[in-house]
């Protein structure tokens, strides 16, 4: 995703493709909310390398961390939230400095 303004069809299409990988993960949630927040949590883990480089604005949001499989900790905790809130499960993010 470039940097920028990118066309309402590119954002349609960008926003689809966020959405199609969150459905694939919700679909393999099961159990308990806690069951299903600890499966969201490994599948971040195990699907996702923490980026050194933050040069690319995209490892602080959800195309990041959802499309590109890299982010820092705020495109992590984007993405939990984004999975969590498709299943009714309350999540808010806290920011602070490191």
């Amino acid at each position: 995703m470039a940097n920028g303004i990118e066309s309402k069809e590119k954002v349609h299409a960008i926003l689809n493709e966020i959405k199609e990988t969150r459905d694939s993960i919700v679909k393999s949630l099961s159990g308990i909310d806690y069951n299903k927040i600890m499966h969201a949590h490994d599948w971040i883990i195990n699907n996702l390398d923490y980026e050194q480089n933050i040069t690319n604005n995209n490892v602080y949001n959800l195309y990041g961390a959802l499309i590109e499989k890299s982010a820092v900790c705020e495109g992590y905790a984007e993405a939990l939230k984004y999975i969590l809130d498709e299943v009714d499960i309350p999540c808010v993010l806290v920011s602070g400095t490191a």
